[in-house]
């Protein structure tokens, strides 16, 4: 079962739809394996939605993509956003306090939650 933990009235601006799907499709597959590949720099796919960092990029995708900071979220359909970890992070916060996790595996969340928000922060 599929469930749905951010919806559009949770996001902070318009046209957010591709940070709301790739978290809740994080959130629905194993929502620590995604925070510790954030936490190390590392992208994630999914079936309908894809995010990466710069670094990542290939040279062609690079020569036609600003130069940016945080997770870049594609869609199936094309749909891109540019999220920073500071915007993460509150859109992590929000899908914490409503998924099903362990109260162990919620705390290891929250403290990976914490140090991308800290991180952002010395950036």
């Amino acid at each position: 079962m599929y469930i749905i933990y951010l919806q559009e009235e949770d996001m902070k601006k318009d046209s957010k739809y591709p940070v709301i799907a790739h978290l809740n499709e994080a959130a629905n597959d194993n929502l620590l394996e995604f925070l510790e590949k954030l936490r190390n720099g590392i992208g994630s796919g999914y079936d309908y939605s894809t995010g990466c960092f710069w670094d990542e990029l290939d040279d062609f995708d690079k020569s036609h993509t600003d130069k940016f900071e945080g997770l870049l979220i594609e869609t199936e359909l094309g749909e891109k956003d540019i999220v920073s970890f500071e915007e993460i992070c509150y859109y992590l916060n929000i899908l914490l306090d409503r998924c099903q996790l362990s109260n162990s595996n919620k705390e290891k969340a929250r403290e990976i939650v914490q140090q991308l928000k800290s991180n952002a922060v010395e950036k």
